[in-house]
């Protein structure tokens, strides 16, 4: 056999074999080369989103990290995602002005547009945008079509190498698949949470006052209680001067920030014989001082945020075991981080009969899941499956799903045209969600409201609880001079 092998004619034959494994061994080198996008065989998915009222299709094996959106994640520095979306109650120009077009925004205009796609459902105008993203150059397709109703928006954004095959294997299918949902079936997160916020009503508060005080005749305390879930709640009560029984008004911070910054809100309405309580979030209290961030993006945030929603029912349980505060008067005033999560609890707490929901929108998900964020997003919260994990933890707390139950409490809306913290499309999606009777107030302003606010808010609450009127040369004299009435974030 030896002799055999070592014959010219397989000496011959070896050197062919030799010439195709390497012509295969380069191929093969020179495939590894480039991304898997390239191979020409990308699948395609259908989705289908009740959230958003729409249904197409998305690369398989893509991560969805939001409904509708979808990130490639091939490694920590893969931004390439396929992202569509349906606005309600919005028009293209006021979309893309207040999310891909405002301040903090590396566009500030689109170029002419690259074409027009006539579709089943839409008329599409495309565009196609250089943009760097992580000091990388970036290329983002975008289609926008607009009915009476609704703004639909569907964005590829991608490198340079792989953005000619993803445009016409992903990109376009999507626009030509991308259809609205007729009779979206209600959602029954709602249904299936509440029991989260649940607690015993019955355990003592264990109040302790650690200081008070009396300014201008209101009286001033600082004072702690046991939470349900845990630890003590921080929180300063202030009662105005008299006897009583005063309307009582549950205030909730911005983020990041606590109970101190809201406190000029709570003086001005304690000045009109509104007794206040402001809490800090759990996230915002000494044991959590050492925080980089307050947000964990783990299930730590869900834990949170189910805790202050029934910190905030015992601060109306303090409420109620007061004589001096009117248990039929009780309301509740949110700013920004607030305002949304006076949504969630407007769906929790029924003993409260209006809440006020200034620059407030659907959640952190739809906070940190916007149009310009997942554009534009912050690098270092660029890990897809992380992502994934925490919008599966946090969508059953979501603010959204919760204000729909507030009835019948009333509800007021109060939110700025062009605010960049929360843009107006994510600022609607919340307001229509909102049960009846509901009122609605636009403002030009960002996210920092007008003295304006607080007179629309006074004179939209004195329909529910009993107000001391001031006359309008008091109000704006003492707010000028002590600038109560910038909103925090």
């Amino acid at each position: 056999m030896r002799g055999r092998l070592d014959c010219p004619l397989f000496k011959k034959m070896k050197r062919h074999l030799l010439i195709v494994l390497l012509v295969s061994l380069t191929l093969i080198s020179c495939s590894d080369q480039t991304s898997s996008d390239t191979e020409q065989d990308l699948d395609l998915v259908t989705f289908f989103s009740n959230h958003l009222e729409i249904s197409g299709v998305a690369p398989a094996g893509w991560v969805e990290i939001f409904p509708g959106t979808f990130k490639r994640a091939e490694n920590e520095q893969d931004f390439t995602v396929l992202l569509q979306r349906s606005y309600p109650q919005i028009d293209n120009d006021w979309l893309l002005e207040s999310t891909l077009f405002m301040a903090a925004s590396p566009l500030d205009e689109l170029p002419d547009s690259s074409g027009t796609l006539q579709t089943e459902c839409f008329q599409w105008n495309l565009y196609q945008v250089e943009i760097s993203v992580a000091s990388s150059s970036m290329v983002m397709e975008l289609a926008l079509a607009q009915t009476v109703t609704h703004s639909y928006v569907i964005v590829l954004l991608t490198d340079l190498n792989d953005h000619d095959f993803l445009r016409e294997a992903a990109f376009l299918p999507a626009v030509e698949a991308l259809k609205t949902v007729d009779n979206p079936a209600p959602s029954t997160i709602y249904d299936d949470n509440i029991n989260l916020f649940s607690y015993d009503q019955s355990q003592p508060l264990d109040i302790e006052e650690t200081q008070q005080s009396i300014v201008d005749g209101i009286t001033e305390i600082q004072l702690t209680y046991a939470s349900p879930k845990g630890g003590r709640v921080p929180a300063t009560l202030l009662i105005p001067e008299g006897t009583g029984p005063f309307p009582g008004l549950v205030f909730m911070h911005g983020f990041p920030s606590n109970r101190h910054a809201i406190k000029p809100f709570a003086m001005e309405y304690a000045r009109r014989n509104v007794a206040g309580i402001m809490i800090d979030a759990p996230w915002a209290r000494p044991e959590h001082a050492d925080r980089d961030y307050p947000l964990t993006f783990s299930e730590i945030d869900k834990d949170e945020q189910i805790q202050l929603i029934i910190d905030l029912s015992r601060a109306v349980d303090l409420f109620l075991q007061r004589s001096d505060i009117d248990s039929e008067q009780l309301v509740y005033l949110g700013i920004s981080y607030g305002g949304a999560m006076g949504g969630l609890f407007a769906g929790v707490e029924k003993r409260l009969i209006a809440y006020v929901l200034v620059v407030g929108d659907g959640g952190l998900l739809n906070h940190f899941f916007g149009l310009e964020d997942v554009v534009f997003g912050d690098p270092e919260f660029n890990n897809a499956f992380i992502q994934q994990q925490w919008f599966e933890k946090m969508w059953p707390v979501e603010p959204l799903f919760y204000v729909s139950r507030a009835s019948p409490a009333a509800l007021l809306f109060q939110n700025g045209r062009s605010d960049m913290a929360v843009p107006p499309p994510d600022a609607i999606r919340y307001q229509l969600a909102g049960s009846s009777p509901k009122t609605i107030i636009w403002y030009e302003a960002g996210h920092n409201l007008s003295n304006q606010a607080l007179t629309d808010q006074l004179n939209w609450l004195s329909q529910y609880i009993t107000i001391r009127q001031e006359t309008d040369s008091e109000l704006p004299s003492r707010c000028s001079r002590k600038n109560s009435f910038v909103l925090l974030p």
